[in-house]
Parts: structure tokens; C-alpha cells; sequence
């Protein structure tokens, strides 16, 4: 079959992309010769659609779906299908999968080569058992995916690589299931599926594994490769996770949503979802974001709230002393950073409001980018996460937000990378391309040490969301899906024009440098009595409105301060 369309005639006929041949259940021997199976497909179709072109491909792409006898939702028809194909066979529903990583590849030979996707029964008698396990390399726990690409597997011939994709088989297997008890009218149903996009992130990311070392081997030369066993947690254990830390001017400026970007653009990139984590320790609004919602969908690891939240009544309660005082709050900032770190690559840290939000608790961003920086061995000291500011659109009241800013940042010994600018019109005197022209003139010539890593435009798909959540509802469309629904539909526009239009990689490379030159700060573990803030007493010092008594003060639970503060008629923190 043939997922792509083509039409016209003459000289501007565009051929078919490529040939997707869904084959279902195959046996174990046949799945170590999907490549030459399917080149002999492919020179068939070359045939009829042009009798000169009979060259046999290179390269060829297959999506191999392994599974047990006991997983009874994942057996395939055993046919090939023809234009009204059910979903139910677990091939189809991958199809599109794989189709989708393949047409996105940056290599040309992967775009337009054949494709097949196949499952096989590994312990259906002992011959498929065997060549399952030692040919193929099947994981203990089924369902899996892996990936064929270059050649045939096993011994004789050319032979090619195969790349188990990294996924978990529970989530495989719960999207199998959705795929089996689907019928076909409900195919855009299995799309939209919340492990779709997982998935499809993870084939992608393995995608580009694989065309790595093809091309690495010389490209279509079909080098010789071995199998590599299932990629579980693609990160180097004795390498510190990257931390970023996202601020801007004011709330809305688009803090959330260039943490969606940097996510979605490393994905893009080929980190595994299981490389890269997104926190937000100190927040004012606790309703969904559209950036957690996405890291929930392909798998990202997430903490959107707190363990810091100035909910009503909060800042009244912690002069009072009815809360935890400054250093235990950062410590559990730091902590909640630390520990979603763990096993990382790179870890998004989002601030809240603009830099001074939570100065009152001594709980700023500043502080905040302090005490979640990396801990440096055998020491208390951390290095502060270095900052990326979101700017605001237009030239001079864009760089003048960024000097305010990237001040209080710095005055506080916190590191600031550089900035992106956010939602800038495409036409006009303040079209993304003038305003660009003159920042980076300006950046050249008077902050050399920083750089202005890209420019975003303005996708309205997106721009609701947060409106919706500040509001405290869930406005809805005229179908009943709330705005933050059909934002997450335009999250993969606005992640395309973020990865288009901003140096992704430029940032992960500051960030590093500045880490590994960055100054030390203190360690806000509430064990070091010399800390600026270590007690109260301490913020009294130095001029914070705070009765002599208020350390003496009974704290109050959460559910108590935000009672008091309703009946009073708060209407934050």
C-alpha cells in the first residue's frame, strides 16, 4: 500500500513518496529477510509505475513488531491489506507510525525508501523461538518493536542493523489494545490514543539511531552492523544532567511555552524521553499546563507544581512564621531538582512571573536558579542553574526588558546565557526579520557575552491555553473540547517553528559552559547556620518586616491559611 498521494501528469507528476507494505504475521525466518522481501516489492511497483526504473533500493525501513502467545491483542492478519484494511491488525496501527518517522527523516534515501512493518510470534515452536532470540535478539519482556533498516539480518548476504525501539512493552501493549478493539471508522480514534505520540517519539528517536549508523558506515554502501539490545535509558551515569533555568519580563510572556519548545526540539534532536525531565519548583498557578500535558504525552518526566506555592494567603502566613521559613523552602526546591535529575540529559527548571516573584519570601528566581543549581561533590556548594530569558517582541523595549532582568539575575551571582524573543509578527516594521537584525547588531556590540539564540513566531494555536488556566476554567469550543485540548493539537506547530527558528543546540552548549565555570552559591539544606537566610532572625537583619516574635508562631496547615485568606477576600498569594 501506498499511504502517500500522488496525481498529475507530465513532467510535473510527483512520485509516490514511498511504498509501505503492511505484511502482518510473518514467521521468525522471514522477518530475518524483510529487505530483500521487500526490494523485490519495491522493483515491482517501480515497474508499474515506470518500466525504465527497475533498480533494487539500498536501504529499506521495517517496523517489526515481536510478541509472545500470550499477548493475544497483538496478532496480526497474516495478509496483505488492501484499502478498506481493518485497524484492528496491529501492523496498521503502526503503519502510520512509522510512515510519519521515516517521511520526517532528514536523509533522503530514508524519506523515499521502501518501508514494511511485520509481527512475528516468537515462542510459536521452537525453530521461531530460536532465530527469535539469537538472530533477531528479542527482550525478556514482549510486546517490543524493533527496528530493521540496510539489509537483511542474520548470516549471508549484506547484512543490516536492528534497534529495538526504547519503550516500555506495558505502554505498547496498552496501546495495542486501544488498536485492537477499534473498529475503522475509529482509525483517527487510535491517533489520537495518548500513547500515539509516545510511541511515535520513540521510533523516531531509535530512527535516528539507526540512519546514524548507516550513514556513519557510508550511507546506502550497506555497511556490516551487529544487533544493539534495547536502548532503555539512553544517558551517560557519569555525566550530570544539563539544567536550564526559564525566565521572563512578566507572566504569559511564553516561559511555558519555550520550555515546551526546548522539550520538543531535544526530542526532534534524538534525546529519548527518558533523557529529559521538566520541573517548575516554585509556581502561583496550579492548574494544567499545556507543556506538562505534552511531557505526559510522549513520556517526558514532569513536576509542574511546587513543592514551592504561593497559594492565598501564603505571603502573609510566612511573615506570620506560620509557614516554613526561607531555607527550607529552597531546600526543597533544590531537593525536587535533584531528584527528578537523576538519570537525566538535560532538565528543563521553568521560573514563575518575572525575576523578583517570591522576593518577599525570599524565594525569588534568583534564589530559586541558586539553590537547584548542581551540587558539586564532597561539597555543600551548588552552581546556580544559568538563566535563559524569554523577551518580549519589538527592538528596544525587548533589549531594555532583557538588561533589566538579566541584571537582577547576575547582581544575585546567577549566570544568564542570553535570551529568546517570543511571538514576533512575520510581516511588517516589527516583522521577526527586522526586529532580529537589530538585536543581534545590538548583542554583537554590547553584550558579546550573551547571545540571542533565536527568534519565535506568533502561533495563535497555543495562545488560549494559558488564558484558560489563569481564569480558572476550562473554556470550551463549540465541539466541548477545552481550549487547552485544541492547544495541545498546535503543540507540534509551535515545536516545528521553535526547532526552525531557535539554536537548540547553541543553548545546551552555553549551559554546559556556564555550569562548569559558573561561581558557587550556598547550599540552601537548612544545615548551614551561616546562610544568609538560615532563620528568620536572619531576614529580620537585614531589614525584612518581621515581628521579634514571629518565629514563635504555631504553623498552620495549608487548608488553614487558605481559609483565612478566602473569608478575607484574598485573591492570591
Amino acid at each position: 500500500t501506498n499511504p502517500a498521494n500522488s496525481g498529475g501528469d507530465g513532467a510535473n507528476q510527483t512520485p509516490p513518496r514511498q511504498v509501505l507494505c503492511i505484511r502482518g504475521e510473518l514467521s521468525a525466518t522471514d522477518a530475518c529477510s524483510l529487505h530483500t522481501h521487500l526490494a523485490v516489492d519495491h522493483t515491482g511497483q517501480q515497474k508499474k509505475a515506470a518500466p525504465s526504473s527497475t533498480s533494487t533500493p539500498d536501504t529499506s525501513v521495517s517496523l517489526l513488531l515481536l510478541r509472545g502467545s500470550w499477548n493475544l491483542l497483538c496478532k496480526g492478519t497474516n495478509s496483505t491489506p488492501g484499502p478498506n484494511t481493518s485497524a484492528r491488525d496491529p501492523c496498521h496501527a503502526l503503519s502510520s507510525i512509522l510512515y510519519a518517522a521515516c517521511g520526517s527523516s532528514p536523509h533522503e534515501t530514508i524519506r523515499t525508501c521502501p518501508l514494511s512493518v511485520a509481527s512475528i510470534t516468537v515462542d510459536v515452536d521452537d525453530a521461531a523461538e530460536d532465530a527469535a532470540i539469537d538472530v533477531l535478539g528479542a527482550p525478556p519482556n514482549l510486546p517490543a518493536l524493533a527496528l530493521v533498516a540496510g539489509g537483511d539480518i542474520g548470516s549471508g548476504g549484506d547484512k543490516g542493523t536492528i534497534r529495538y525501539v526504547d519503550i516500555d512493552h506495558t505502554v505498547l501493549l496498552s496501546f495495542l489494545r486501544s488498536a485492537a478493539v477499534a473498529s475503522e471508522a475509529d482509525g483517527e480514534l487510535v491517533e489520537r490514543h495518548h500513547e500515539y505520540d509516545r510511541i511515535g517519539v520513540a521510533v523516531s528517536h531509535t530512527l535516528k539511531k539507526v540512519t546514524d549508523e548507516l550513514y556513519l558506515a557510508g550511507a546506502g554502501n550497506k555497511g556490516t552492523f551487529s544487533i544493539q539490545p534495547m536502548d532503555t535509558d539512553d544517558v551517560d551515569g557519569d555525566e550530570p544532567a544539563v539544567r536550564i533555568f526559564i525566565a521572563g519580563d512578566r507572566s504569559q510572556v511564553g516561559k511555558s511555552s519555550v520550555c515546551l519548545g526546548l522539550i520538543g526540539s531535544l526530542l526532534k534532536m534524538g534525546y529519548p524521553p527518558s533523557s529529559l525531565a521538566y520541573i517548575k519548583p516554585a509556581t502561583q498557578c496550579e492548574a494544567t499546563q499545556l507543556v506538562a500535558q505534552y511531557c505526559d504525552k510522549v513520556g517526558v518526566p514532569n513536576r509542574p507544581i511546587g513543592p514551592v506555592v504561593y497559594y492565598k494567603g501564603f505571603t502573609r502566613a510566612f511573615l506570620a512564621g506560620e509557614t516554613e521559613d526561607t531555607t527550607l523552602l529552597l531546600a526543597e526546591a533544590g531537593r525536587s531538582v535533584d531528584n527528578i535529575a537523576q538519570g537525566r540529559r538535560v532538565v528543563i527548571v521553568d521560573g514563575v512571573g518575572y525575576p523578583a516573584v517570591g522576593s518577599i519570601c525570599g524565594t525569588d528566581n534568583a534564589a530559586v536558579a541558586a539553590a537547584c543549581g548542581r551540587m558539586i561533590d564532597g561539597s555543600k556548594s551548588r552552581v546556580p542553574v544559568p538563566v535563559l530569558l524569554v523577551g518580549k517582541s519589538g527592538v528596544g523595549d525587548a533589549v531594555d526588558s532583557f538588561n533589566l532582568n538579566a541584571t537582577y539575575f547576575e547582581s544575585k551571582k546567577v549566570p544568564v546565557l542570553g535570551s529568546v524573543f517570543n511571538r514576533l509578527p512575520l510581516e511588517g516594521f516589527y516583522s521577526l526579520e527586522n526586529c532580529k537584525k537589530a538585536i543581534e547588531l545590538y548583542f554583537e556590540q554590547y553584550q558579546p557575552d550573551k547571545q540571542p539564540f533565536g527568534f519565535i513566531p506568533e502561533v495563535q494555536g497555543i495562545s488560549n491555553s494559558r488564558k484558560e488556566t489563569n481564569e480558572g476554567g476550562a473554556m470550551e469550543n463549540g465541539d466541548g473540547r477545552s481550549q487547552l485540548d485544541i492547544a495541545m493539537d498546535h503543540a507540534g506547530q509551535f515545536i516545528e517553528a521553535f526547532a526552525k527558528y531557535v539554536d537548540v543546540a547553541a543553548i545546551i552548549s552555553a549551559a554546559k559552559e556556564a555550569t562548569n565555570c559558573g561561581n558557587l552559591a550556598t547550599n540552601y539544606d537548612g544545615a548551614d547556620d551561616d546562610s544568609p537566610r538560615a532563620t528568620k532572625r536572619a531576614r529580620t537583619d537585614q531589614g525584612w518586616n518581621i515581628s521579634s516574635g514571629a518565629s514563635q508562631h504555631i504553623r498552620l496547615s495549608r487548608a488553614q491559611i487558605e481559609e483565612v485568606a478566602k473569608s478575607a477576600g484574598a485573591a492570591g498569594g
